[in-house]
Order: C-alpha cells, then sequence, then structure tokens
C-alpha cells in the first residue's frame, strides 16, 4: 500500500505533456453554461469556451490519493480476494479501524455494501462529509475500459455515480478542490500503430487535461490543457503549476507559474533561471506557500560545499536560509523526498539524501530546530522509525505497525487467478510529550477481525 507521502516528482510527471489532438466529440458551449458532457464524452480543449469558476480556497489532495486524513479519523482502501476494495476507517474517537459499511449481515462481497468497490479504486478524497472515489474497469484485453467517479455519502451511507470520464481517458488524479468542484488531471495514452518502417515498434505518447468537475451535479464545469505545464499544488484560489526547462547536469531551470479557475489567466512566479542563490526548487519540497529545499547543493550541475537549507517564498521569490541548528549539521542541505506538510507549525516530510536511509525530519522554519523521532515499530518485520502524519487533539497518529497479507486478482488477460501482496497498516495515538522523550505509550487502534 502506497506511502500517504509520494514522491512530488511522480505527480509531476502524471501530466508533464506535449498536447496532441484526438478524435473526441465535442459539445459546444456558451455563456455561463456549464461544459456539459451527458453522452460521456469530453470536449476538446481548443474547441473549449473557457467558463470562469468561482472557487474558494484550494485544498490540495495529491499526497492523499491512496489514503484521506480527516479530522477524525483516517480513510483508505484494502484490497480483498477477486480484486475487489472494501473502504475501511481508522476511527481516533473509537479507536478502531473498521470497515465503513454498519449494514447487519453485510457480507461486504457486492455492489450493495456501501464500502465495496468492485475494481481497482484510486485516488480517494474526503470533501466535507463525503467520500470521492475512481474505479476503474478494464477490458479483457487488459486495458482500461472507464473510469467512474463516485459520491459516497457517510452520514447516510448511500453512494451514487457522481460522472463516467469518457473511454479515451485510461487515468485520472485527483489534485485539488474548494469543496464544490474537484480538480483532476485526466490523461489519455496514445499508441502508434507499428508500421513497416524499420524501428516503429509502437510507442506510447500521454497528453493530459486539467478538468473541472461539478461535485454537485458530476457535470465538467472547467478544462484546459496540461500542455507543457505540469500542474502539481494550489496556492490560495490558484492552481500551481511547473515548467522544465532541458539543460545539461541533474538539475534544470525550473519556471513556477499559477493558473487562476475564475479568470483563466497564468501568471509567473519565480523564473529560477534568473535567480542566484536560490533554493533549488526542482528538487525541493512545497507547503503552504514556500519551497523548500537545498540552497546552493547543486546550479545545473554545478556542486556546492556550502549547502544550506532554505525556504523560497512563491509569491515574492524571496530565499531565506533556514538557520539549521549546529548540532544537526548533517541536516543542513536536505531535501525532502516528495511531499512535506505542516504539523504544529513543524515542516515535515522524509530525508531525501544518498548516504542516509530515508527517515522522517522535523524543521522548524523559524528557528532551524531538527527533530527526528526516536521510536521504531515492526515494519514488515524489521524495527524501523516511527512515522506521523497527522495530529489529533493532544495526540500524534502514528503508524506502529506494517503487515503483509496475500491476496488474488483475476487477470482478465489470462483469465488466471494471481497472488498479490497487500499492506495493512495498523494505527495508535500517542501522547505529544511521550512520542519526543520517547516513551512508547501508545493507545491503539484496534483492527477489526473481519478487515482482510
Amino acid at each position: 500500500m502506497k506511502k500517504v507521502a509520494i514522491l512530488l516528482l511522480l505527480v509531476l510527471l502524471l501530466c508533464s505533456c506535449q498536447r496532441i489532438e484526438v478524435d473526441i466529440t465535442s459539445q459546444p458551449s456558451s455563456g455561463d453554461e456549464p461544459l456539459s458532457a451527458p453522452s460521456g464524452e469530453i470536449l476538446t480543449s481548443t474547441d473549449a469556451v473557457f467558463n470562469p469558476i468561482p472557487v474558494g480556497a484550494l485544498r490540495y489532495l495529491g499526497a492523499q490519493n491512496s489514503a484521506v486524513i480527516t479530522p477524525n479519523g483516517i480513510y483508505e482502501k484494502i484490497f480483498q480476494n477477486d480484486g475487489h476494495v472494501l473502504i475501511v476507517f481508522a476511527d481516533f474517537t473509537q479507536k478502531e479501524q473498521a470497515i465503513i459499511c454498519d449494514k447487519p449481515g453485510c457480507t461486504h462481497q457486492d455492489e450493495s455494501c456501501v464500502a465495496f468497490i468492485g475494481s481497482p479504486a484510486d485516488p480517494i478524497a474526503y470533501v466535507d462529509g463525503t467520500l470521492l472515489y475512481a474505479a476503474t474497469s478494464m477490458k479483457e484485453s487488459g486495458s482500461v475500459d472507464t473510469i467512474q467517479i463516485w459520491k459516497l455519502d457517510l452520514d447516510s451511507q448511500e453512494k451514487s455515480l457522481l460522472c463516467t470520464l469518457p473511454s479515451s481517458i485510461t487515468s485520472a488524479e485527483f489534485l485539488c478542490t474548494d469543496d464544490k468542484t474537484l480538480f483532476i488531471i485526466a490523461s489519455t495514452t496514445l499508441r502508434q500503430v507499428p508500421g513497416d518502417e524499420p524501428g516503429i515498434t509502437g510507442e506510447s505518447t500521454t497528453i493530459a487535461d486539467l478538468l473541472g468537475i461539478d461535485i454537485a451535479s458530476g457535470k465538467i464545469v472547467s478544462q484546459i490543457e496540461c500542455g507543457e505545464r505540469t500542474f502539481f499544488n494550489v496556492l490560495d484560489k490558484r492552481i500551481l503549476y511547473s515548467l522544465l526547462t532541458p539543460a545539461d547536469g541533474m538539475q534544470h531551470p525550473f519556471t513556477l507559474g499559477a493558473w487562476s479557475p475564475l479568470t483563466g489567466e497564468d501568471e509567473i512566479l519565480i523564473d529560477e533561471t534568473n535567480m542566484e542563490n536560490s533554493t533549488n526548487l526542482f528538487g525541493s519540497s512545497y507547503a503552504d506557500g514556500y519551497f523548500y529545499g537545498p540552497v546552493g547543493a547543486m546550479v545545473y550541475g554545478e556542486v556546492s560545499k556550502d549547502i544550506q537549507l532554505g525556504r523560497t517564498d512563491v509569491l515574492t521569490a524571496n530565499t531565506t536560509v533556514i538557520p539549521v541548528d549546529p548540532k544537526f549539521p548533517e541536516y543542513a542541505g536536505i531535501g525532502f523526498a516528495g511531499d512535506a506538510w505542516f504539523i504544529g507549525g513543524w515542516i515535515v516530510g522524509f530525508l531525501s539524501d544518498n548516504v542516509n536511509p530515508q527517515k522522517q525530519i522535523w524543521i522548524n522554519p523559524e528557528t532551524g530546530e531538527v527533530r527526528t523521532p526516536t521510536l521504531t515499530a515492526n515494519i514488515l518485520g524489521s524495527s524501523k522509525q516511527v512515522e506521523i502524519f497527522a495530529s489529533y487533539n493532544e495526540f500524534y497518529i502514528a503508524v506502529t505497525a506494517l503487515e503483509e497479507y496475500t491476496y488474488t486478482y483475476h487477470d482478465p488477460v489470462s483469465g488466471e487467478d494471481i497472488p498479490q501482496n497487500g499492506y495493512l497498516r495498523s494505527y495508535s495515538l500517542i501522547n505529544k510529550d511521550d512520542f519526543w522523550a520517547g516513551n512508547a505509550r501508545y493507545i491503539p487502534i484496534t483492527v477489526a477481525a473481519d478487515l482482510v
């Protein structure tokens, strides 16, 4: 099962593409009417009329595509035999992790169960008491048939189909929401047919659009082509994107822009090619308006011995050096592997370097104090660092165990049942003071017996 913290670079690659037109039915639009796609088809970007969306503050969803952290618990998916998925909930209040279905006598084996998803489902998101998830059905050839986005009301335990993406879409990733509009990256893989000419091997090309879907109606209300833009996070009411310029060496000049769903306008915020001593943005992590990463670690292939940890404001492009505690000189030039996030004023992420094994670190961006959790847990049979992903009142939420289990997946191509490995997290609450003192006084969130 994926980590809640995923690699930012992988997220960026999902829509880093060049637009190629495909034969998709257009639905004309005019005025302020939403872009309507009742037939399940999608507007081509070149034909679509821009429709302004008065969005509220946007919330990034990318880091929670496989598990959703809410104020009262964590929702995630558990794979079962035959390839279906069950949604489970680790309840911080009740201290129990269980299947979300409370229907008496339910076996959780078909669509009559609210927790049941009959096909691989990724991603998943929480929006104001509702779960949204994408479910993919496959053809016998093994290719994607359809991707549907479902809506599950957690109070009434009723689920309904929000929309079906067009058959040309081969993958979908949730990006952000203001709790009224869901923005997703919808990608299409085009495969060239091998010809008689030497060297033609049927290579594939991926194109992508940024879609805005109204959560109440399921209508597509906004659509723009990604082109060379890589949409990856949010800044208030705008969606951030990057542009990478090819260069020699391991790193590349980085241009940061922001797109407004209200006006449709792009604004270039940072052009790293014109900055000196800036944070190496390509290798940094973004959180709440700032990039965190090494300053002077690499400038497009040139290694510097003077490495510091920097914080770059995306609105002003100003970089300030974080004065890392001298007791931790090895962290002075660190970067985070994937997403970083805030917990109680601390920037939290996973250490990214070529020397130390990956581990979670906490940095106070104001003082430079560095903390590394010392408690350990049984992770797949080995003793590893306890990881924290959220807080709840006076507690942190810790992953205190990760166990492997086996389920069978029915391959539509071969017709065979193939053993697959699944992973089950066990969560616990721990008092914040106990955690930093190294006292393993956990309050376990018990796992229901019928979970796997």
